[in-house]
Order: structure tokens, then sequence, then C-alpha cells
């Protein structure tokens, strides 16, 4: 099983990246873990700290501290939050920069979901970024029926859906989404295992119990993308968790691999757990 405890959250404070922020901050709490927000600006560019997420003023609107809390408050929680402005001259170099110096277990960042000829007009950053680094990586689209509130920081997942193949092995995917899940403890939740193919050939995986957990299992004979995105719009899942190789050949590297295609379709948050 999985062992977060460290998160590094990626904001351009777009309010793209406020509902991103939320998960990194719900999750932090939860886990009790070390929370670094990073935004890249480029040399001569000035950044004021005010523009970061208000950590204790979102805390203090969720009700989990008091509006006037104390430091020594804000310690009891167990959660350590930095920011950190990284300057260069390239997002990734400098980016990757923090990552030497501050190790993470899961990077939390807004995603544009931008296709079609727009997409060749625009330089995309959250899924190059993600796969250069080969860490755990929960994308969340603007557009996100997400698992927490922003406003009040309630738990608002209830269904996971989990894409599973022999190749990439799902075990990952399932740990880390379980592990996710025992973050944010829903009072319910209900799991979809989907396959793309035949149902005697479901890969063999371990699914722990929980009381209030269902695991249902769909197998479907179409494409995996089509099918994804067919269960994604049916199942209407808070949380969906893939295992991914990054590219695979030459149309990958033009159209994008599975998972970022999805990424830019899907209106919930995506996991994307690396093979490794």
């Amino acid at each position: 099983m999985p062992n977060l405890k460290r998160i590094m959250h990626l904001t351009d404070f777009s309010l793209a990246s406020e509902m991103a922020f939320a998960h990194a901050l719900k999750l932090g709490v939860a886990g009790k873990m070390e929370l670094r927000i990073v935004h890249y600006a480029e040399q001569d560019v000035e950044v004021a700290w005010e523009c970061f997420p208000k950590v204790q003023e979102t805390l203090a609107r969720w009700k989990v501290i008091a509006p006037e809390s104390s430091q020594e408050e804000m310690h009891a929680l167990g959660i350590r939050v930095e920011g950190i402005i990284a300057k260069g001259e390239d997002l990734f170099s400098s980016i990757f920069r923090q990552l030497d110096q501050h190790a993470a277990d899961l990077l939390i960042l807004a995603t544009h979901q931008i296709d079609g000829l727009n997409r060749w007009l625009y330089t995309p950053v959250a899924e190059p970024l993600a796969r250069r680094a080969g860490l755990p990586t929960l994308f969340v689209p603007p557009v996100a029926d997400g698992c927490v509130s922003v406003e009040d920081g309630s738990v608002l997942l209830r269904r996971i859906l989990i894409p599973i193949d022999h190749l990439p092995q799902p075990q990952p995917a399932i740990d880390h989404a379980v592990h996710l899940a025992q973050l944010l403890a829903p009072p319910r939740l209900t799991w979809k295992l989907l396959h793309v193919g035949k149902d005697h050939d479901l890969p063999r995986v371990d699914l722990p119990r929980h009381e209030g957990w269902v695991w249902e299992t769909f197998a479907d004979s179409g494409s995996p993308l089509t099918g994804i995105l067919e269960q994604a719009e049916d199942f209407s899942p808070q949380l969906l968790v893939m295992v991914t190789k990054g590219h695979q050949g030459l149309l990958d590297m033009l159209r994008g691999s599975i998972t970022e295609r999805v990424l830019r379709e899907v209106r919930c948050p995506v996991l994307a757990i690396p093979d490794h």
C-alpha cells in the first residue's frame, strides 16, 4: 500500500487551480502531510506572496479551525504547508529542480481540457510535466465534479472508476485509489473496475473489503479509450484512476496517450499512476 506523506501542488493562481488546491489541502490535512505549493515565474517577474492560496482562510471557511486560529492551532492539525516560488528561464527545469530539493509522493495540479485544432496552438504543461516526473499525479480539470467541495471542504467522493488490463499491471491503481479513499473516508463508496476484453480474461487483483464499499466489475468489447469515456459518462465517477505507460509510439506522440486523451474529455479528477 502506498504511503503518501508529501504533496506538491503546482499552481498558476488561476481559477482552474482553486479546485486542485482544495484537493491538495483536504488530503494534506487528512493525512497530516507536508504540502508544498509551488508557483513558477520567470527570473524577472515579481510574485506577491498574497497571490498564493489562503490556507488558513480556507480551513476556517471549512470550519476545520476557528477564523482567528493561532499558528500553534494550525500546527496541531499535523499538516505542514510551504509556499515556493520556482524561478528560472524554463518551467520544466525549475519544477524539476524543486522536486530534486523537495521529494514528493504525489503531484496535484489543474489541467486544461483543450482538444481539436486549439490543442495544436496550445503548449501543454500538466501532462508532459507529470510524465517526466514519474510520480503519481492527480489531475483536476476546471469543470470537475471532484472529490472535495471547494466551498466547505466536504467529501463528495461516492464513485471511483478504474480501468484494468493485464498490462500495465492494474494493482498499483487500486492500491493508490484505496489509500486516497481511506484518507477522505466517504460514508459509502462504489467502485467499478472496467476491463476492455472478455469476462473470462479479467486480470486478477486484490480488492480490500471495507464497510460501505461496493465493488463492481464491467467488461466491454470496444476500444479502451471509447470504453473508458462511455463508462465515465454513464457511471459519473468523482475519481478515475489509471496506470499509465506514457507514449508508446508515433500515434501516441501525435494524439497523446490514452491517459492524456481521457484527461481532455472526462469531467472528474484523474489519478495517473506511472508504470515503472
